[in-house]
């Protein structure tokens, strides 16, 4: 009986054992295999991204396109924060910019758009009326050009931020340059920025919500809170806020909250910030020099995107202000740029942007006019539109754009001879072109070589020996030298004058009154001071008949 029971057991146990193997061989072999959290994160964030595609207007359903391809958006940033264009001028250009390529325009407002209710004191006294935007809007369906609305949700603030009403809501309170994220009503004045420009733009594929300045947001984080930061939460609340009220709107914003520098900064780049964030937008990468986008996202991003856009720039690249754009920089970045996108191992780019900052920031100085910048916007759409690798080619298509009846280059001597404008000089030459402000470009050019002439008389008087501050001061001089150069700059003086009054005319063609204004006063009024004052000195100088005994 007892060896009975004790072979039951025997085979009991047997059975057991055979069945935990076979268990244990079929989870070791066929069953699903756990995944990691990283890799969980990774395939969640995928599968949220193809939910999200299906919800978002893109241009293109090839979610299998890779890298650059005839379905990139091909987009033109207008700044009206600076040099803010009149509609006449815009209704001459946007229809170039359609047979040049260009597929979209990436408006940045600032304080141009016409805000009210809470917001109507951040607004321009020369902003754009409702009617106007509208307009604008039109003209851009009218040339078959989308428009994507440009706002800051944290950083570049300054036009919210330095008026008394919301003074209260700065991060650092010295400066009107970050909003205070931390702080519950700055998401409201965000989201009522973004839903009275979104009423505007009520078919809007995309918009572009900066958040750029990771780095002025170092005292953003919650003493509460070490994991998620303010600033994740403000953007997070505008997203998902988004989704709900725009669910055909896909967000845009600037690749820097992904990368390293955003986790040297403070900010979290793992888990749940991807998780919860990246699945809302699609990043932007800007760089001033050119990146092989591969490398650049496999080093800098928690995870890899599967659309992405990036950035060029046809002005604003020069941290000095200019007349026109570094030409040779802009095409130098294109090419490096287009040279990375060939490549098809890579995420989709939806568009390719050329940036045009009209200045550095609110309270800088106006940087590169828009008509003055026309140029070197249009052969850099023509390079990217066409990747054209024939210097002649490419001048062939900016010609007939231009309706150039010639155009020139100023070669830099150089050993490389062979790569597309490596040997661009600053400077192209136009004649007799037909664009819009090609007027003013001619008249611009002028400017510069009278400028530059004032520049040499003045100095080679300063250098001449006989006009410095020691012979000012002492009101004493060689008459006879300071004679001779008076009637030299006294044209000088006539033609910056007369300048001054073309160009004024001119400007006010292409842009509002005010920051017509404001160029002449930058850039010409200082330039009529220095002649004046030199022209009071030597008259001084010279009026003089009887001079002492030295010392002076």
């Amino acid at each position: 009986m007892h060896r009975h029971r004790f072979a039951t057991k025997m085979r009991f146990y047997l059975v057991a054992i055979v069945l935990v193997l076979m268990c244990t061989f079929y989870l070791l072999f066929f069953a699903p295999k756990p995944k990691s959290e990283a890799y969980t994160i990774e395939e969640d964030f995928f599968k949220t991204e193809h939910q999200e595609d299906e919800r978002s207007n893109d241009w293109t359903n090839e979610s299998s396109a890779h890298g650059l391809s005839q379905h990139t958006m091909k987009v033109v940033h207008l700044d009206f924060k600076g040099g803010a264009p009149t509609l006449p001028f815009l209704g001459k250009l946007l229809p170039k910019l359609a047979k040049a390529g260009c597929n979209a325009l990436l408006v940045e407002y600032e304080d141009m758009f016409p805000y009210n209710g809470i917001l109507k004191n951040v607004t321009s006294k020369t902003a754009y009326s409702e009617k106007e935007i509208r307009e604008i809007l039109k003209m851009a369906k009218n040339s078959r050009l989308d428009v994507i609305p440009y706002l800051q949700v944290f950083g570049n603030l300054e036009f919210l931020l330095k008026v008394k009403d919301f003074a209260h809501l700065r991060e650092f309170p010295p400066s009107p340059w970050v909003i205070a994220t931390s702080n519950q009503h700055s998401l409201t004045v965000i989201k009522t920025m973004i839903a009275q420009v979104m009423e505007v733009h009520k078919n809007a594929k995309y918009i572009h919500l900066g958040a750029g300045e990771v780095e002025t947001c170092l005292k953003c984080r919650p003493k509460n809170q070490p994991f998620l930061t303010s600033l994740q939460r403000h953007l997070l609340d505008i997203l998902e806020w988004m989704k709900q009220q725009y669910p055909y709107t896909t967000p845009i914003i600037w690749d820097w909250i992904f990368s390293k520098e955003g986790h040297y900064f403070g900010i979290n780049t793992h888990a749940y910030f991807t998780r919860n964030i990246a699945k809302h937008v699609q990043p932007m990468i800007f760089s001033s020099v050119g990146r092989d986008l591969n490398s650049y996202q496999t080093s800098v991003y928690a995870l890899p995107f599967r659309k992405v856009w990036v950035a060029g720039a046809f002005r604003g690249l020069s941290i000095s202000p200019r007349l026109t754009p570094d030409l040779k920089k802009s095409v130098d970045l294109q090419m490096s740029w287009m040279k990375s996108l060939k490549m098809k191992k890579h995420a989709q780019v939806v568009g390719y942007v050329l940036m045009g900052n009209a200045r550095r920031d609110h309270f800088a100085v106006l940087g590169e006019l828009l008509p003055l910048s026309l140029p070197s916007l249009f052969i850099n759409l023509v390079y990217i539109q066409t990747s054209m690798n024939d210097e002649n080619r490419v001048l062939g298509k900016f010609k007939q754009i231009l309706e150039c009846k010639h155009v020139q280059l100023s070669y830099a001597v150089t050993k490389d001879e062979n790569q597309l404008f490596k040997r661009f000089d600053r400077r192209i030459t136009l004649e007799e072109c037909i664009f819009p402000g090609s007027d003013l470009f001619n008249t611009m050019l002028q400017f510069e070589l009278v400028k530059n002439k004032v520049d040499i008389a003045v100095k080679q008087l300063k250098a001449s020996g006989w006009f410095t501050f020691y012979h000012i001061a002492k009101n004493v001089s060689n008459t006879f030298v300071l004679i001779k150069e008076t009637p030299r700059l006294l044209r000088l003086l006539h033609e910056v004058k007369s300048l001054k009054h073309n160009i004024q005319v001119l400007l006010w063609k292409y842009t509002d009154t005010y920051s017509a204004n404001e160029w002449v006063e930058q850039n010409i009024y200082p330039l009529e001071i220095i002649l004046i004052d030199v022209i009071t000195n030597t008259d001084k100088l010279v009026r003089r008949k009887i001079w002492s005994r030295r010392p002076m």
